[in-house]
This record gives C-alpha cells, structure tokens and sequence, in this order.
C-alpha cells in the first residue's frame, strides 16, 4: 500500500553502529494501517510512483516488492557495514559476517549505567577481525573464522570489489566512484 492523500504518514530516520545490524540510515514510514521499513528508498519509490530515475549513479536498491507485500523478497545478498566517514567496517553475506579490524565505541568490560543514563563507552578501542554465523550467533560473541577459512576469503573478497568502488578510510583507499555526501558528482 502506498501513501494516498488519505492516508496518514509520518517518517523518522535513525542510525546505529556496525554491530546492531541496522548500521545504515533507515526511513521509516508508519501508514495507518502498517508500518513500513524502506531503507535506501530513492530508487524504489520512484519506480513505485512511475517517476523517471536521474541518468546519475544512484546508491540504493530497489523494494518495490517488499512494499508491495512480497516480504520473502530478498533485494540484496551482500551487506556492506560502512561506519564513520567511511570505513568498511564489516561485510556480510547471507548469515554470514566477517567485521574488519577497526577503532569502535564499546560497552565490552565496562560498568552499566544507572537510572536511565549510560554507562562509560570508550572510543577508538580497536576491534579484532571476526566472522560470525548470525544463524547460531546473532550476539555476534564466537569468532569462527578458523572454522570456515573459504568464508572469509569469499567475503574479503567482496570487500576489496566496495573498496575500489567506494573506497575505505580504514585502509586509506579512494573508490573509483567516491563523492562527497549528498553530491552527484565529484
């Protein structure tokens, strides 16, 4: 169901880190009868509505079979984790996602908060490489890598082919088709 003059509609954005499995920016739509997740949402509604897409590179995929009730739809097989600036922080395919050594916040070892007020989160510890099975992992606690050396391989793998697309701060690499945000164009 689309928005129609009729029908109420309201959106908020929100983001997380590499570790929450929602890492990039999220628009949420809450029609009255439903609520909706559209991520990544230009391309899709603008096939939705018929509108011409710009002949520019667009970032983004496409759910218009989501958002028309098809929710088995799978629009992508690979995620990429990009962080900060842009740090390709993790990648991940299907259950499957291999994190990147890199300086993140982290609660690890410290005291919670009290009374609705967090407890401390250093920045810039430095995270290990890790591949995790999110099936039997979704904690993201038990590093398998030496369990599934082709895993990491084929994930790496992916890794490098977004680095020379978009770059990685991380490993101090430019993309071929890096911009500044909110650009077109370099």
């Amino acid at each position: 169901m689309l928005p129609t003059t009729e029908t109420e509609v309201r959106y908020r954005y929100w983001d997380r880190n590499v570790y929450s499995n929602h890492s990039h920016l999220n628009l949420v739509l809450e029609l009255t009868s439903r609520s909706t997740i559209v991520s990544e949402n230009c391309g899709s509604i603008s096939k939705l509505a018929g509108a011409p897409l710009s002949d520019k590179k667009i970032d983004g995929i496409d759910l218009g079979q989501i958002l028309k009730g098809d929710l088995q739809a799978s629009p992508r097989k690979n995620f990429l984790y990009y962080y900060r600036k842009n740090s390709l922080e993790a990648v991940r395919r299907d259950h499957w996602k291999l994190v990147f050594e890199h300086p993140s916040r982290s609660y690890i070892d410290q005291a919670p908060g009290l009374d609705g007020f967090p407890g401390a989160s250093p920045e810039n510890v430095i995270m290990k490489e890790a591949l995790y099975d999110l099936r039997r992992d979704p904690g993201e606690r038990y590093d398998v890598q030496a369990y599934f050396p082709e895993i990491v391989k084929e994930l790496k793998a992916i890794a490098d082919q977004a680095r020379e697309d978009l770059g990685d701060d991380l490993q101090k690499q430019v993309g071929r088709n890096n911009r500044q945000s909110g650009k077109l164009s370099n």
